[in-house]
């Protein structure tokens, strides 16, 4: 298994402008392990929990590559804030939901600037939308993005089923919460890491 992962960690520098220096031992094969089995779950989410600069980005990074995952992760600036959170939540709830692709969301605890955003990570854990979050314009276009892929996903048995409005979202909410895995890396020093799980539970069930 090393072999396997010295591999893949030099496929992932030729294709990444970022280059990852990692050194590969026992521990990360183990935790590498860990994170691919998870991704390669419908639904599979993970928290990381450990201190900074232990590779829980780096082998996060790595395990989607490995699966041929996309992987995103905001860009936190000065002025990013609830708004461009959810703006972020939508495009990653349109990637996995209307085109089908397997995407691996990853935020840090420093990334958390406001208790808001954990508010929605919870709503995605729990149910595979955040309520409210698309204007009907939106969802009226997301509905029609994923008419024919329903149509589609039919069995014979079933080739007279009437996808309503609803029924159309659900299928799309179903794909995101198949497809969008959510790895949360996490310090355990301080009082922040305790009160978060306390106060959002589906972060640890």
């Amino acid at each position: 298994m090393y072999s396997i992962a010295e591999k893949a960690v030099e496929e992932y520098n030729s294709t990444h402008k970022t280059k990852m220096n990692l050194v590969v031992f026992r521990y990360v094969l183990e935790h590498l392990s860990r994170i691919c089995r998870i991704l390669r779950l419908p639904g599979g989410n993970a928290l990381l929990v450990g201190v900074g600069g232990s590779g829980r980005q780096s082998l996060t990074r790595l395990a989607a590559a490995m699966a041929n995952y996309d992987v995103h992760q905001p860009e936190i600036t000065k002025n990013y804030g609830v708004l461009e959170f959810r703006e972020d939540c939508k495009k990653i709830m349109k990637m996995t939901g209307a085109q089908n692709k397997p995407t691996v969301f990853l935020l840090t605890d420093s990334q958390i600037k406001d208790e808001r955003f954990l508010e929605d990570i919870d709503s995605l854990l729990n149910t595979g939308e955040v309520p409210n979050l698309f204007a009907a314009d939106e969802r009226g276009e997301i509905m029609e993005a994923v008419a024919g892929q329903a149509a589609a996903s039919q069995t014979d048995g079933d080739k007279n089923v009437d996808f309503g409005p609803l029924a159309l979202f659900q299928f799309f909410v179903n794909r995101v919460r198949d497809n969008l895995h959510i790895v949360l890396a996490f310090s355990p020093i301080g009082d922040a890491f305790r009160s978060r799980l306390r106060q959002f539970p589906s972060l640890i069930k």
